[in-house]
């Protein structure tokens, strides 16, 4: 028999079982838990081969009951296999409430040592296909407590946040299921003050008991009396599943439609190699880790034929790394993540992080030459591509640019990469250094960018629309339709001048359009009818000159620049050399953002016109192979994987009937489909991928919706409600947009309006970064938001504080 209260060391598990082990851990842990000892599995042994054992161990019992002072005692049974973190064999094995004398404890103990062989318990044996082979028994003195219950460390419903049930009075009722318990799922925002006991202390307690063992989630049987807690059994939770988040939130402005199977094999594999070759470079993740393997392998997925970050695969991604907390940050806020998301913390080497420090400079100082050489890339591959190529030419053009997704990606990651950590480095500056709002002055000075390539294309509008300014009979066509004004440039010399405008901008810009990345849309370039509807659309809106604007915005960024030096100088006055120090860094850290961030964009232009340019190799394959009998239509070619064309392009032998059936079964299934929520979570165990919808639906409190600011500033205004880029004409001068999201192809539009209110994105979202360019007051990140406002309602933006309020 041993003691608790003498321990110095844990029990063995082999010999006491899991709750007696868990009762000896606790107490090392320096956790409250009832008096009392246990006897080992030996004395059941002994007791099968000699009845009588017990009785002529009385006095040694005796003298141990001696030490426990209660009136009524608990006679757990402790099985020696019980509570694994796979099995649990809770409510199998009887406990008994006893009388503290010798006769009745002996009595007890032999129950619990019968319970073993009970037919109930030989039945969960099967059922779970593993068997307990001994039992001790534990006796401890009885709790008379005010409150009893279990807490889950984490929520077996949710499986977020932590989940408590408790009752008045003794558990007994609570496990046995006799009453209804209260019940609370609790997290961070949680009001606890009301409850009838200390919960923080409860939920400080339960981290000791987790630490302990190694965060294996765990479920705790608790009881309090006297403002103090009992802890009396703690096990793993055993019923948890391995929940799968998912979002498509940022994704879904390059990935707006549903995707072609060529499309998502090609996303599936270049993220793949996108997140493993930028972990590798950085050094950041261990070329051998299986785990990193499986994650990047795992990055997206599929629901509705809709693309999905795989936010657990990507936070476990993130979690390997020795900068896991700045990184998770930086990625939420890059793609718009708002759910939370704990990381545990890891501490690695110094050398470690030195030698990951010098790659993040090292590739920083390289990013120029990087991105140049990116552009090089895809400038060559689309120019050769102008020509009219063989079908070794074709097959060429199709690997290279499987090569350059692939394997030479890896350099635009890296202008992805700064871009998120330069941005949330100048945040975490801006709020050390106690500016006034942090992220109103952090969009303030990324806003305004000379230069931004982004940008180029409404410029261009803007040359246009001075023509037609300009020029009275393109006024008289500008008011056909734009049908009509198509035909006219295509037939009539008299608009040449508007022509070659138009021309130049489909060939520099036309591939820059909604759903840019897919194969199933047409760009401007293939359907120019939609440029021209777009145009006309622009005109309409009455906008000014997008160069004035962004002059403007940039000046205003410059005197921020300016104030919030002079801020750091106020703030650090006596002490001169952080003062210094300081307002360097502030320049250093916004200049690289700024780079990073017209770096990522450029990157962003070629990856379009590389898209583009597949799409095209890809038709004129299909053309080819419906030439052959192997496609009945030449766009049949993207219901296929880049995998299965490259086995027809190897010269592999191929069943046509087969590809016929395969094609035509794809794309039922894309019609049939059904969209999934923007967020939503599923269990890896049910097959099928049963999807558990965790979307946000917005409430305003007290008239206010808040997200995440994207642009500084206030406007009044009237909402305008756009669903799609077909509805622009709905936008009058002046109005506060509320839509989904945007993508370039809403260049247009900005100019336009007042204010933007987007449901989707992030800070580096397309919607984020125009609208600090042409300083739109902005909040990105309101889910649903479009269902909550109606046209003609009106709001103010507050772009600093990423508030909107309804005015009416």
């Amino acid at each position: 028999m041993i003691y608790f209260q003498d321990l110095k060391d844990n029990l063995e598990n082999d010999q006491v079982g899991s709750k007696a082990y868990s009762l000896s851990t606790m107490l090392n842990s320096g956790i409250n838990v009832p008096k009392g000892f246990v006897i080992n599995k030996f004395a059941y042994q002994n007791y099968k081969e000699q009845p009588d054992f017990l009785l002529k161990h009385k006095t040694t019992l005796a003298s141990y009951l001696k030490k426990l002072k209660a009136k009524k005692l608990m006679v757990r049974s402790s099985a020696i296999g019980e509570d694994s973190k796979d099995a649990s064999f809770a409510g199998q094995l009887e406990s008994y409430q006893s009388e503290n004398s010798l006769e009745a404890v002996s009595e007890n103990i032999l129950k619990c040592w019968s319970s073993l062989q009970s037919n109930r318990v030989k039945e969960y044996e099967q059922k779970q296909g593993r068997a307990l082979v001994g039992m001790a028994v534990i006796i401890q003195e009885m709790i008379e407590p005010e409150y009893a219950g279990v807490l889950f460390t984490t929520s077996p419903i949710t499986q977020e946040g932590k989940y408590l049930e408790y009752i008045e009075g003794h558990a007994e009722k609570l496990v046995q299921g006799e009453v209804t318990p209260e019940s609370i799922e609790i997290d961070e925002s949680t009001d606890t003050s009301k409850m009838p006991f200390n919960v923080c202390d409860l939920l400080s307690q339960s981290e000791k008991i987790l630490k302990r063992y190694q965060d294996i989630p765990q479920d705790i049987e608790w009881a309090y009396k006297d403002k103090t807690f009992y802890f009396v059994q703690s096990r793993p939770i055993t019923t948890l599943k391995d929940k799968i988040k998912w979002s498509n939130t940022n994704v879904n402005e390059n990935y707006p439609d549903k995707l072609s199977p060529l499309l998502y094999s090609v996303a599936k594999q270049s993220y793949y190699h996108y997140y493993k070759n930028l972990a590798l470079n950085l050094g950041v993740i261990k070329k051998d880790d299986p785990r990193a393997e499986r994650y990047f392998a795992n990055a997206i997925g599929i629901f509705g034929h809709r693309m999905y970050y795989n936010m657990s695969s990507i936070h476990n991604m993130i979690e390997l790394t020795p900068i896991a907390k700045l990184l998770q940050k930086s990625f939420d806020d890059f793609v718009g993540y708002q759910k939370e998301n704990k990381l545990n913390d890891k501490l690695s080497r110094g050398f470690e992080n030195i030698k990951i420090a010098w790659k993040i400079v090292y590739h920083l100082l390289n990013l120029g030459q990087k991105v140049n050489t990116m552009e090089v890339a895809i400038s060559d591959y689309a120019q050769k591509n102008k020509e009219q190529l063989s079908y070794n030419d074709l097959t060429k053009s199709f690997h290279t640019f499987l090569f350059i997704r692939f394997h030479l990606w890896v350099n635009a990651s890296f202008a992805d990469f700064y871009a998120m950590l330069t941005h949330g480095a100048l945040g975490k500056f801006l709020e050390k250094v106690k500016v006034e709002n942090p992220q109103g002055v952090q969009n303030g000075l990324i806003q305004g960018i000379p230069n931004l390539i982004s940008n180029q294309p409404l410029l261009h509008l803007w040359q246009m629309n001075l023509l037609i300014k300009l020029k009275p009979h393109l006024r008289d066509l500008m008011k056909k339709t734009p049908e009509e004004i198509l035909e006219q440039l295509q037939t009539n010399e008299d608009y040449s001048e508007l022509k070659e405008l138009v021309d130049l901008y489909l060939e520099e810009w036309g591939f820059r359009c909604p759903g840019e990345l897919t194969f199933l849309s047409k760009n401007y370039i293939e359907n120019p009818l939609s440029f021209i509807k777009m145009l006309k659309a622009y005109r309409d809106g009455k906008p000014e000159n997008p160069q004035r604007l962004l002059d403007l915005k940039h000046a205003e960024q410059v005197n921020l620049a300016h104030e919030t030096k002079i801020h750091i100088r106020r703030v650090f006055k006596l002490r001169p050399l952080k003062k210094y120090i300081y307002t360097f860094i502030l320049s250093l850290l916004t200049k690289l953002t700024i780079f990073s961030i017209a770096s990522r964009e450029r990157v962003r232009l070629k990856q379009a016109q590389m898209y583009y340019t597949f799409k095209k190799t890809c038709l004129e394959l299909g053309h080819y192979w419906l030439n052959k009998g192997l496609l009945n239509d030449a766009n049949d070619i993207f219901y296929l994987e880049y995998t299965e064309i490259n086995r027809i392009l190897s010269g592999e032998e191929i069943d046509n009937e087969y590809i016929h059936n395969l094609i035509l079964l794809r794309k039922k299934s894309i019609e049939k489909a059904n969209q999934a929520p923007d967020n939503f979570y599923s269990f890896r165990e049910d097959i099928g991928s049963k999807i558990f919808d965790q979307d946000i639906n917005i409430e305003s409190v007290d008239g206010q919706y808040i997200g995440l600011g994207a642009c500084s500033g206030k406007v009044l205004g009237k909402v305008v409600v756009v669903e799609n880029i077909d509805q622009i004409g709905k936008i009058n001068k002046g109005d506060i947009l509320v839509t989904k999201q945007t993508d370039p192809g809403w260049i247009c539009v900005f100019p336009m309006i007042s204010g933007l209110i987007v449901e989707k994105g992030g800070i580096l979202s397309h919607s984020a970064i125009v609208a600090r360019e042409f300083g739109i007051p902005a909040v990105v990140g309101l889910p649903k938001i479009t269902k909550h406002l109606q046209d003609g309602q009106k709001v103010e933006v507050d772009g600093s504080l990423g508030v909107v309020r309804c005015l009416d």
